[in-house]
């Protein structure tokens, strides 16, 4: 008597798939805003601006920051934004 076996391929349902890159699009959307914002405020790659532009770039960066935590619903919002700005001078030292 011979036996065989049967291997079923199994595959994620239609919700699971969706549930699995809820967090890949919530990235891109993410990624896609910070891109905007930088065009916007005229932050180059790698965070870099043009010496002869950074103090206009400066007061854009700064104008966005405060209407952005002006929009901001709560406070501990307000708080994490303040504390994790994008576009905030940081030391480079730092994260060598």
């Amino acid at each position: 008597m011979t036996t065989q076996s049967c291997h079923a391929l199994l595959l994620p349902s239609e919700d699971e798939t969706s549930e699995c890159l809820r967090p890949l699009d919530a990235q891109v959307d993410a990624d896609r805003a910070l891109q905007v914002s930088s065009d916007f405020v005229g932050i180059e790659s790698e965070g870099r601006v043009p010496l002869e532009l950074y103090d206009l770039i400066k007061q854009r960066a700064s104008k966005m920051k405060a209407d952005t935590l002006a929009l901001a619903e709560f406070e501990d919002g307000r708080t994490a934004m303040f504390g994790h700005w994008p576009f905030d001078d940081y030391d480079e030292e730092e994260y060598a």
